[in-house]
């Protein structure tokens, strides 16, 4: 467990040019490829811009981006984004129909009315094609 913690990098990204730089370099700074990259949290980045063709034309090219990076590179590339709930409607991804497209798969922790158990709903397949399948997670042995 050491070892895979000792292989992970941080990278700082506070804009999408800073994103870009990180997704364009081919292995990890030890020599190892990389197999992995998280961007926690994308919202942050488009927040600034939000609203403008900036933002929009930066948010098309950063999805081009990401799914030629997995793809052409065989990496796996997980996404974090928020979530925004509108009185009793269901939670949506707060990137909303602009991005709607963009994930091939996508899942919603969310907590459960059970005390101490998740509910994670997992979602494949295109926006249009999307199947839904949900299931529960509870803590087992001590606390």
């Amino acid at each position: 467990m050491t070892t895979a913690l000792h292989q992970i990098v941080v990278c700082r990204c506070f804009s999408f040019e800073e994103l870009f730089t990180v997704l364009d370099e081919e292995d990890h700074p030890t020599g190892q490829p990389t197999r992995l990259i998280v961007v926690d949290s994308i919202t942050s980045l488009i927040l600034p811009h939000l609203g403008s063709t900036y933002g929009l034309g930066m948010l098309n090219h950063l999805s081009s981006r990401l799914k030629s990076t997995a793809v052409g590179r065989h990496k796996a590339i997980i996404l974090t984004n928020s979530v925004v709930r509108w009185k009793d409607e269901p939670p949506r991804p707060s990137l909303g129909t602009q991005w709607a497209y963009v994930p091939n798969v996508r899942v919603l922790l969310s907590a459960s009315d059970v005390l101490g158990e998740r509910v994670a709903t997992l979602e494949v397949g295109k926006a249009e094609y999307r199947k839904m399948v949900k299931f529960s997670m509870a803590s087992i042995g001590g606390e």
